[in-house]
């Protein structure tokens, strides 16, 4: 065989296992599974409490690589995304955070210094119809019924810190309304004290201020009873006068209060005590001592016992 015939039957021969070769391995990549995506999701590594603020979320959160088809539909993927978060819910461990897991971390009640915060269940005629926004200020009026029935402005100028978990109206509620069924407010302790005594015996409401009203912070004693509603407008009722009862014949005439404490008061006080202005012991034998007091009298003499300033001295000899 020439060398040429050989040459073209090496070649020939190299081509055909190389075709193969590539043949073979076209087919096998074509039945091969193409490569799944995969996303990476923040897990809880620990146990995380409701309410914990996610100042250091390593310390809570680990990144996790999966599948697309196995991972949640909302996911946070760097611990950035949820630092100074508050945690709405409970997470327990190999659990993903969502968005709906978190809120800022302000709970939505900026509270003022010196102020505490109360909820009051309100319905939509106790709030306004629902226009009682957050920052918005009310005055809150008790209502009391019953045969004492009353009403009357209990607290002036109240700023509403939140109404049910929004601190600001929805943006996507041009009206501004939002159906309220708690109202936060912001309120001092002792005005705390006069809301939950008020809610258990009558009913709250709110009254919208406008922010030109003139404040009017100081409570006036103005109650409006059934009473005052039947009256016309303008009646001033006048109480009539009594004429004074004479005392009953063979009593003792009334003493007032301060007439009793006048003369409680000089029983109580006891007199001044006279003291000796020097003593004379006398040791008569196996007797035991005797000490005869000298006092000063208020005419400058001296004697055995005190001389009052209306006694005389004659009367004092003559009892001695």
């Amino acid at each position: 065989m020439k060398p040429k015939t050989m040459i073209l039957l090496v070649v020939a021969l190299t081509c055909g296992l190389g075709a193969s070769y590539m043949t073979s391995k076209l087919l096998s990549e074509r039945k091969a599974p193409p490569p799944e995506d995969k996303v990476t999701v923040l897990v809880a590594k620990v146990k995380v409490p409701k309410y914990t603020v996610l100042k250091d979320p390593d310390k809570f959160f680990e990144a996790r690589v999966m599948p697309t088809t196995a991972a949640p539909k909302v996911y946070f993927s760097d611990a950035a995304q949820i630092k100074d978060k508050r945690v709405n819910r409970e997470l327990k461990q190999d659990v993903h955070i969502s968005p709906e897991d978190v809120a800022d971390k302000m709970t939505g009640l900026p509270i003022p210094d010196g102020f505490g915060s109360i909820g009051l269940k309100v319905t939509a005629q106790s709030s306004v119809s629902g226009f009682v926004g957050p920052g918005d200020r009310v005055d809150v009026i008790w209502t009391q019924r019953g045969d004492n029935a009353a009403s009357r402005t209990l607290l002036r100028d109240i700023l509403v810190l939140s109404v049910n978990d929004q601190i600001t109206r929805p943006s996507d509620q041009p009206s501004g309304v939002i159906a309220a069924q708690t109202v936060n407010l912001a309120l001092t302790s002792k005005d705390s004290n006069k809301i939950a005594l008020a809610e258990q015996h009558g009913e709250l409401r709110l009254r919208l201020l406008k922010e030109t009203d003139v404040k009017e912070t100081e409570i006036t004693s103005d109650i409006v009873t059934l009473d005052s509603l039947k009256r016309p407008e303008g009646f001033i009722p006048v109480a009539p006068v009594a004429p004074p009862t004479p005392a009953p014949a063979g009593k003792a005439p009334f003493v007032n209060l301060e007439q009793i404490e006048k003369v409680a008061k000089q029983a109580e006080e006891k007199p001044e005590e006279i003291k000796p202005i020097w003593k004379i012991r006398i040791e008569p034998g196996t007797n035991p001592p005797v000490d005869l007091p000298f006092f000063a009298n208020p005419d400058g003499s001296v004697s055995r016992g005190p001389i009052a300033p209306d006694e005389k001295k004659s009367d004092r000899k003559e009892k001695e």
